[in-house]
């Protein structure tokens, strides 16, 4: 995640680089990677909470959408086939040099499998009254938690 500062030292654009899941291999040995972009369908915030009577806002605060398209993926973006997720969080930063140290929270959304695309049948059902039914439904949900350290380093871009 890149974030990019006019000559002010104002944050203007949020934008991705790369995203890849570490945790998952997928059968061909390759690790999934991600074409991630912020959904404006929630204002994204990057801001500081502090203190008005010291002037100090030592605590970063961010909650920001994201879709992302993993690179599996055959058919049209939509919720069949990505990843839209919810990050929230708070962080630390060096009261000194007031730039952002780190922040970490939770995240939730959805991931859908993509198996409409590639024709087969997901492994996941509606649930109704008496449990699970046969209707097909190719999202499921997804929660954790993130972290993300800032790499002060200009980007050469």
């Amino acid at each position: 995640m890149l974030w990019d500062y006019d000559d002010d030292g104002n944050l203007t654009n949020v934008t991705f680089r790369s995203f890849i899941n570490k945790t998952h291999v997928m059968s061909t040995g390759m690790r999934v990677s991600y074409k991630t972009y912020l959904d404006y369908s929630q204002y994204p915030r990057f801001n500081a909470v502090g203190s008005n009577k010291t002037g100090l806002f030592t605590t970063p605060s961010v909650c920001f959408k994201i879709v992302a398209e993993p690179s599996y993926s055959i058919g049209p973006l939509d919720e069949d086939n990505a990843l839209y997720i919810t990050l929230s969080g708070f962080g630390k930063t060096d009261k000194k040099k007031r730039y952002v140290r780190y922040v970490t929270g939770n995240v939730a959304g959805t991931l859908g499998c993509g198996c409409s695309a590639y024709g087969h049948l997901s492994p996941t059902r509606l649930l109704g009254w008496y449990g699970w039914t046969d209707q097909v439904d190719d999202v499921a949900a997804v929660f954790g938690t993130w972290r993300m350290y800032i790499n002060k380093k200009k980007s050469g871009r």
